[in-house]
């Protein structure tokens, strides 16, 4: 058609159409740019004519091509995560999508050439057609997502924790192109479950702020009159299921995000799309007792579904005590967001539902013979334990139950999939276990991350058991599976946490736990105000603690000691350290209120 002569008289004439309906809008987040290159780390040749690239890193991004040869020749380049057993290239896992470059050489002598329009989860790159042998001089990676700015960092001395912290990171960037987008397969769909409180992991790690008010509009716009939200936003696949949980992130974003970020506008923006859907489940699903059975996904691959390829994963968690547990959620979230933006009636009518729906919630769920939930599940514990939904007079006894289950039942390890993993960690730390999930985390049998990590995985996988699947729901660069973990290792063992009475880091709790083997800890998170820096190590009996509270910030300290007359900031007696002030000693931990500043605490340990 390009070319004189070509007879276009079989075409149409161009017709004057309605534009598009709709308001248009500037992009109110980041671009996606490359954010850095890789280069590799080794090259292997499984066949005659066949090199296989490895980049060290699972990541979301494209090939850059170095190659000098005769014009016409075809390179060919396809890319995955993984490979078989003899060396080549695990495409199966890719379905559909081909993942794959060709460019064909001109006369030009050296060229350098990538996809502009094309990228992929990946870390290995099948290349034929090359002329000559090629180095890894020849190749690079190009990293690419939403750019976001790093705002967190994270080591300590247990080398698994630093390296399954840098799997997760990697996993955040991964998915984060615009929406919290799937980044490999045919499938890349802005699904609602994966994120919810996954969010805040994201948050210690990068600034998300216009991320997440961008893709809660996408939500907003995605809202059907009657209420409903899909479970996927933009709503490319139009997945309207009427689901419970998958779209409660509605809810719990804003609700997570007004207290981290302390901007009460995300609450304004959303609250009638958060009124309108907390009102669908009412009028659509609510039973005479207040629970809900609609579910469609359940605690999505959880360990239960391990191995098990005809069974679909759901999990092995009563769906109904999960959409009744977030529907409780969500009103508890709608009775906070009314009182924080005026709306008393709002709130009064919430505030009754919740409490309602909490009573037909035990009722049914609850058996206070045993203390135990229906199912009897790690799942079915920490719903109820994490949301407030235990009666104050069983709650110790669900706790040693869900700790048996883990400690004994699972012998260290976690059962849980996609829902319980966003609120495990946090749950064990908040009940006064922070020692159990520090146990989850440094296990390396299946199920565990560090199992991951000993297959060779840079990333988090979809399944707990994706080297044993077979392909199709089988990725290498999911969250479903680390939750909301990399807030677990700010807030628990670095110990910083905001105050969701103060929010937005104004007021900082900062309450290492000391569990485990650790001997160091270094994590720093910038705040809005400033960065927020806790450095502590362990030398003998002395544990010694650096902290930086930024400008326009206080604090509250829980400094782990045996008694207060050890503790020392900057080598003098705590009580003459200008801007400390103490204020209680509890369960082991001096407790002060501090200014803004640096300081060097230290106090002895009782050992």
């Amino acid at each position: 058609w390009d070319m004189p002569g070509f007879n276009a008289s079989a075409w149409q004439n161009a017709h004057l159409v309605e534009p598009p309906k709709g308001f248009l809008q500037a992009q109110m987040i980041e671009p996606m740019r490359v954010t850095q290159t890789i280069r590799p780390v080794a090259i292997t040749y499984p066949k005659p004519g066949m090199y296989l690239i490895d980049m060290g890193q699972a990541f979301y991004g494209t090939v850059r091509l170095k190659v000098v040869g005769t014009a016409g020749t075809k390179v060919q380049m396809r890319s995955a995560y993984s490979l078989k057993s003899d060396g080549t290239l695990k495409t199966e896992d890719n379905r559909s999508a081909l993942c794959t470059d060709v460019y064909i050489l001109n006369e030009k002598g050296a060229e350098t050439w990538q996809p502009r329009f094309r990228g992929q989860g990946y870390r290995f790159v099948e290349v034929t057609g090359f002329p000559g042998v090629p180095t890894v001089d020849n190749f690079e990676g190009l990293v690419i997502h939403t750019d976001m700015d790093s705002v967190g960092s994270f080591m300590c001395s247990n080398p698994l924790i630093n390296q399954i912290y840098s799997n997760v990171r990697w996993t955040q960037r991964l998915y984060k192109r615009s929406v919290p987008l799937d980044p490999d397969r045919d499938e890349r769909q802005g699904w609602l479950g994966d994120p919810a409180k996954d969010a805040e992991s994201d948050a210690y790690n990068f600034n998300v702020a216009s991320f997440y008010a961008k893709w809660l509009q996408d939500i907003r716009l995605s809202q059907r009159e009657n209420g409903e939200i899909p479970d996927v936003s933009p709503p490319i696949y139009p997945f309207y299921r009427e689901s419970i949980v998958w779209p409660s992130v509605i809810t719990i974003i804003p609700d997570w995000y007004c207290k981290f970020y302390g901007d009460r506008r995300i609450l304004t923006e959303n609250y009638e799309c958060m009124k309108k859907w907390v009102c669908f489940i009412v009028d659509r699903f609510q039973k005479p007792d207040f629970t809900v059975d609609q579910n469609r996904y359940g605690d999505w691959c959880d360990v239960s579904t391990m191995d098990q390829e005809t069974k679909e994963p759901f999990g092995n968690t009563s769906r109904p005590l999960i959409s009744s547990a977030y529907f409780y959620n969500n009103a508890k979230i709608m009775a906070n967001a009314s009182r924080l933006l005026g709306k008393e009636n709002d709130e009064a009518y919430f505030t009754d539902l919740a409490e309602k729906i909490k009573a037909g919630f035990n009722k049914r769920f609850f058996n206070p013979q045993t203390n135990s939930y229906e199912s009897a599940t790690q799942c079915s514990y920490v719903l109820p334990l994490a949301f407030g939904l235990v009666p104050s007079e069983n709650r110790d006894s669900v706790i040693g139950n869900l700790i048996e289950d883990i400690m004994v039942k699972h012998n260290g390890h976690l059962s849980v999939g996609l829902i319980g993993m966003q609120w495990l960690m946090q749950t064990l730390s908040d009940i006064g276990h922070p020692e159990v999930a520090y146990t989850i985390v440094t296990q390396t049998t299946r199920p565990s991350w560090g199992y991951m990590i000993s297959k060779g995985a840079t990333t988090i996988w979809e399944r707990w058991d994706t080297d044993t699947r077979d392909p199709g729901m089988n990725s290498e660069a999911l969250l479903i599976l680390s939750g909301n973990l990399e807030a677990w290792f700010y807030q628990t063992l670095a110990g910083i946490n905001y105050d969701p009475e103060q929010p937005g880091f104004k007021h900082i709790i900062l309450r290492p736990q000391l569990v485990g083997d650790l001997k160091f800890v270094k994590a720093a998170f910038k705040s809005m105000y400033g960065t927020i820096k806790s450095d502590w190590k362990i030398e003998g009996d002395t544990f010694t603690w650096n902290v930086v509270i930024p400008a326009n910030t206080t604090a509250t300290i829980y400094i782990p000691a045996q008694e207060t007359d050890s503790v020392t900031e900057s080598g003098q007696p705590v009580a003459d350290s200008e801007g400390v002030e103490y204020h209680d000693f509890e369960n082991g931990k001096a407790i002060y209120f501090i200014k803004s500043g640096k300081y060097l605490f230290e106090a002895k340990l009782d050992r």
